[in-house]
């Protein structure tokens, strides 16, 4: 299955354990933001190239996990996997 996990920057680490489990379990993750945390710092090119990224999984994946609290491209996030639902599950 290809999931996506939606989360603030400040639980990156609880994400990363998400991700690590349902990939042991044979599943696929659609995006892995925790790879390189926040780009803010790279200007606005890097930061127009990883919300593609992610608004792309979450479209795409069977499952998208939201890890509360979360700012707002969290939230932004799960208002496009509800947009998306017919294709998912939202945890």
């Amino acid at each position: 299955m290809l999931f996506y996990v939606a989360s603030g920057l400040q639980n990156s680490a609880k994400a990363k354990e998400i991700i690590n489990m349902l990939e042991s379990m044979g599943h696929e993750c659609a995006y892995n933001w925790t790879k390189h945390n926040d780009v803010r710092s790279e200007g606005p090119q890097r930061m127009t190239e990883v919300a593609y990224f992610e608004s792309t999984a979450v479209k795409y994946a069977e499952l998208v996990v939201v890890l509360l609290p979360g700012g707002a491209g969290t939230h932004t996030e799960l208002g496009m996997a509800i947009a998306s639902k017919a294709n998912k599950r939202i945890i």
